[in-house]
């Protein structure tokens, strides 16, 4: 029980604190470059790329893989996974770069630094419940103790 709440203060407290960001007197907007740059780095991410083979693999066991427009065997996969990977960075593209230049906006995200660091909302609905749509009241009040002696 103590090492599951060390689990969920770590947790909490990397979603609190997070990655550290600039202040905000030091905060400068970007530029066109730089937002291209944000993009760049995003598509040449290893995390990109293992993503999408994370994906493919998912829609292989749903049997999503089945479509005939697409070969079978390697070269169906090999398919897939280009497919999926150009949508993907044609939506990064999109997001991160051409969208953030014309309407002159930042595609990086800052959390507001003036609000309170001790608060946090949490969705524990799904994890509460006897079955879909139906709380349980023993595991609401074990939630609640869980969270109160943290």
């Amino acid at each position: 029980m103590q090492q599951m709440k060390n689990m969920i203060k770590l947790q909490v407290n990397r979603a609190i604190d997070g990655k550290q960001y600039p202040s905000v007197a030091d905060w400068k907007p970007l530029t066109a470059r730089q937002k291209f740059d944000v993009f760049l780095h995003s598509t040449y991410s290893p995390r990109t790329f293992f993503n999408i083979a994370l994906d493919e693999a998912a829609d292989r066991a749903k049997g999503k893989h089945l479509n005939r427009e697409y070969e079978t065997g390697f070269r169906g996969v090999g398919q897939r996974y280009g497919v999926s990977l150009a949508t993907n960075e044609t939506d990064v593209f999109f997001q991160r770069f051409l969208f953030p230049t014309l309407l002159k906006q930042d595609p990086r995200y800052f959390r507001n630094p003036d609000l309170p660091k001790g608060q946090i909302n949490v969705d524990v609905s799904s994890g509460v419940e006897e079955s879909p749509g139906r709380k349980s009241p023993e595991k609401i009040a074990a939630f609640l103790r869980l969270a109160a002696s943290l």
